[in-house]
């Protein structure tokens, strides 16, 4: 496995996270688990704006 980057510092981050809609409390407990952190899926953004993959 590929060494993980990270391309925002905790710093960063604690200025991000607070924006981020936090995962509704469902009662229901339908679909799976979520395989990602937001903190993850905001990395993979940082990581494809300055490369342009898509």
């Amino acid at each position: 496995m590929a060494a993980r980057r990270e391309y925002l510092t905790d710093e960063q981050w604690s200025f991000i996270s607070p924006l981020i809609t936090p995962d509704p409390i469902r009662a229901d407990i339908k679909g799976r688990p979520r395989e990602h952190s937001d903190r993850d899926d905001m990395n993979g953004v940082m990581w494809v704006l300055p490369t342009g993959a898509a």
